[in-house]
């Protein structure tokens, strides 16, 4: 998809707490509504994600591994094959106030390993990436699965 899911799953917030803002910049999830996972998966191991996990994406579409966000990064920094631009659309703990909308952006994975080495190293931990506007740099890294982040769809 070249743009930011735009579901409205419960506990989902768009930018502001303002529905306008959905269309533009698409909803934040937290990590086990994004994985479509029993919300005990927020502070519990769960089971590791395969490839072409569906998770919230519509039938056809998956969300991205490590892998594929090497990929949709390496082809949207570079030559924006896909027109995917990573509009940024904020991020934010749940309950907390949201305010880097433009500025910075994080995604969730469906990888739980970050570099094929380390599985959820904590009950309440999973892997997301983050761009920032400024100087359109990618980091891989662990987040809290309860902040909330957007999500990005790949065709199966």
């Amino acid at each position: 998809m070249a743009e930011n899911l735009n579901f409205a799953a419960k506990g989902s917030r768009c930018y502001n707490d303002s529905i306008a803002y959905c269309g533009k910049y698409g909803r934040l999830y937290d990590w086990v509504t994004a994985m479509v996972l029993p919300k005990s998966c927020i502070n519990d191991m769960c089971a590791l994600v395969d490839t072409k996990y569906k998770g919230i994406c519509p039938t056809g579409w998956h969300l991205p591994n490590e892998a594929e966000w090497g990929v949709l990064t390496e082809a949207a920094n570079v030559t924006d094959a896909c027109g995917f631009s990573f509009l940024p659309s904020d991020c934010g703990r749940y309950g907390s106030r949201l305010s880097d909308v433009g500025y910075l952006g994080s995604w969730w994975s469906s990888s739980t390993c970050m570099n094929d080495n380390i599985c959820e190293i904590s009950n309440s931990y999973a892997v997301s990436i983050r761009v920032s506007y400024n100087d359109k740099t990618v980091y891989f890294r662990n987040s809290f699965k309860i902040n909330l982040y957007s999500v990005c769809c790949v065709q199966d």
